[in-house]
């Protein structure tokens, strides 16, 4: 329902406030507490916080600069300020910041419960207001793509008679094609996959929706759609001139050739119309296609064929034992998967380039959630955007081993979805994220980007760890930093500013006050108590 979080830095204080109001009975499912501003904004933002009681006085930030920097962010969270009579002023400040209200020191429960349920309830109100908008602008968006298809479909047949009628009804769409370029295009594929595959039909949908959007960019806009389920049609839009769509065809074509090689494990057909010089002239378009189909001339683009660009090599790896590597993450094996991807390895072609990798990457990966899903190994729903989640992510593939990476971390994913009920995994799973911790706690790393690492939504990522390790992320990241600056400030002479940076801490200030914070001491007064001792 709704998540708490108490920041003052008085233990008394917090515990009673937590402890002594039975938060569960007004829709309170969870409470964290900070002992500062600078630990309550990193909770806030890690753990998608609802309501913020804070106290004014706080060391390293204060609650009004707490409230001053989660107004410039993306958190949303209602705050309820706790002050003194000679923080007053302060408390005024805050309610123009946006603070919905503020409790005089000593808090009475009563007082405050009646604030949180005002606040929960306005929560409640927002969150209805935005779920009935996002229903409304889901069914916008849906309706629409389906009302475009529809009416460049009917314009490909024909059925719009006028150039207005044709600017009419692309305006209405929000279309802005105004003599732009354009060709249409098909695939056609040879032998058709049983139309009763619901695996195969999911992953040509999603595949449909990644192809309008990964070859779209600044100069060219394509909209795929398929009439049939072995004809996958298109139309490609520039916003430059004829010359730079022909020019661009034989990188778009070969990154559609193989991206839909990578679902369908059957050969297709291709065929281009010439670039036109209006949208109104997408029949003739069509009709030019139709006789290349008539002719059998697959392949032939209506223009100059070109010598594909080098970065293609047209060399990547179909595995052919996605059987054993299925088998593996229904069992939650992720050192069987992990075995697999390393032989995979030893089994690549000589002269794979980045370009074979990524496909090669995408054919993984594709095959294995459609043998999922014909296993009934895990829900539809579960896997429906994942390919366009490969799409948006497979930049990431540089070489070999960005490659290994990449596979073995997505496969996790995966494994995590089929399988989470399986406490090996889960823990297998976590193994890998402390390790990473461990490795890179010196660089600027937070909760939302190891969640991005291992391919997690944040959400879902801090409450597995807290879950599993029994504490937040945050502070099993301060807990590791902290640590490692003792034993450099007992063990070195370095100066404190560069233990700091070392250690993760670009803010030195912030690094002093938040060790204070923690031990009691100064970063110097912990050096020279360790030196007395040793003496």
């Amino acid at each position: 329902m709704y998540r708490l979080l108490i920041a003052d830095d008085e233990p008394l204080v917090k515990e009673r406030l937590t402890k002594t109001i039975p938060w569960k009975d007004f829709g309170i499912t969870q409470v964290l507490t900070a002992a500062d501003g600078k630990e309550a904004l990193d909770l806030a933002l890690e753990h998608s916080i609802d309501v913020i009681i804070t106290d004014i006085r706080m060391p390293i930030m204060n609650g009004i600069e707490l409230l001053e920097t989660l107004a410039k962010g993306s958190c949303k969270a209602k705050v309820i300020l706790i002050s003194g009579y000679a923080d007053f002023q302060y408390a005024q400040k805050a309610l123009r910041l946006g603070a919905i209200d503020y409790v005089m020191k000593p808090v009475i429960a009563d007082e405050l419960i009646k604030i949180v349920l005002r606040i929960t309830e306005m929560i409640k109100q927002e969150r209805e207001d935005q779920q009935k908008l996002h229903f409304a602008n889901q069914q916008i968006h849906e309706n629409l793509d389906v009302l475009r298809k529809e009416f460049f479909w009917n314009t490909i047949l024909g059925r719009i008679n006028t150039e207005d009628e044709f600017y009419r009804q692309a305006t209405d769409l929000q279309l802005s094609i105004r003599n732009l370029p354009c060709l249409y295009f098909e695939f056609t594929f040879i032998k058709k996959r049983p139309t009763e595959s619901t695996a195969y039909v999911l992953l040509l949908r999603s595949t449909i929706e990644a192809l309008s959007e990964q070859i779209s960019d600044r100069d060219i806009k394509c909209y795929c759609f398929s009439v049939e389920h072995d004809i996958i049609s298109g139309l490609l839009f520039t916003r430059k001139d004829i010359s730079y769509l022909s020019h661009r065809m034989d990188d778009v074509l070969i990154h559609i050739r193989h991206i839909l090689n990578t679902i369908s494990h059957y050969s297709f057909q291709l065929y281009m119309s010439s670039v036109y010089t209006s949208p109104t002239h997408l029949q003739l378009a069509r009709e030019e296609v139709l006789c290349l189909k008539r002719k059998n001339n697959s392949f032939n683009y209506g223009m100059d064929t070109h010598v594909p660009p080098e970065e293609y090599s047209l060399n990547y790896y179909r595995p052919d034992n996605i059987d054993s590597l299925t088998y593996a993450i229904i069992h939650g094996s992720i050192a069987e998967t992990t075995q697999w991807v390393n032989h995979t390895l030893l089994n690549l072609p000589s002269g794979c380039v980045q370009y074979d990798l990524r496909m090669t990457a995408f054919s993984i990966i594709n095959s294995v959630i459609e043998h999922l899903i014909e296993y009934g190994a895990s829900p539809q729903e579960s896997f429906s955007q994942l390919t366009i989640v490969l799409f948006t992510n497979l930049d990431k593939i540089q070489d070999i081993p960005t490659f290994r990476n990449f596979l073995n971390a997505i496969l996790n994913v995966i494994i995590s979805d089929v399988r989470m009920d399986n406490p090996d995994t889960r823990s297998s799973t976590i193994t890998g994220i402390l390790e990473y911790t461990k490795k890179h706690f010196r660089e600027s790393i937070t909760s939302k980007t190891v969640a991005e690492a291992f391919y997690f939504n944040p959400s879902y990522f801090s409450k597995l760890f807290k879950n599993e390790v029994g504490i937040h992320f945050t502070k099993y990241l301060t807990n590791l930093r902290l640590e490692d600056a003792k034993k450099a400030l007992e063990n070195t002479n370095d100066k404190i500013a560069n233990i700091a940076r070392a250690t993760g801490y670009e803010d030195i200030q912030y690094f002093v006050k938040l060790f204070k914070n923690h031990t009691g001491l100064t970063p110097s007064q912990y050096r020279e108590s360790k030196r007395l001792n040793i003496g």
